[in-house]
């Protein structure tokens, strides 16, 4: 086993994941974002592969992704609109951490209640929110 695990490293695998031998299956959001990743509805960047990072910072444009697919798959409706205004908007921040000031915007522009929490989402509050919201 050992000698396939040196082999496997001697050609770059990664044998761990980035959450340090943490259970993530412990953190909040992860039942919540494994039903969403089965249904296409939770996007996760490419550096995050073997890991849903869910203690790591969702960026903004991850998470109007994430609601633009369910509402383009739904149909035409308002939601959908205020999405599409709000990456217009916020094009400028897309690649940035999604801060709670812009979350409780478009929660209310969505016509939904705000959230309190840290400044910066994280993977795992999004997920349990996406959750509730798409359902």
């Amino acid at each position: 086993m050992e000698a396939l695990r040196r082999r496997l490293l001697e050609r770059g695998a990664r044998l761990s994941s980035p959450e340090k031998g943490v259970v993530e299956a412990d953190k909040p959001g992860y039942r919540e974002a494994v039903g969403l990743l089965r249904r296409g509805l939770f996007a996760g960047p490419y550096y995050l592969k073997g890991s849903l990072g869910l203690s790591e910072p969702i960026l903004l444009g991850d998470f109007l992704a994430n609601l633009e697919h369910y509402h383009r798959a739904k149909g035409p409706d308002e939601r959908l609109r205020v999405i599409l205004k709000a990456r217009e908007l916020y094009r400028e921040e897309l690649q940035r951490p999604l801060r709670r000031a812009t979350l409780n915007q478009l929660l209310l522009a969505l016509g939904e209640a705000r959230t309190t929490g840290a400044e910066v989402v994280s993977r795992g509050e999004a997920a349990l929110l996406l959750h509730r919201l798409l359902p």
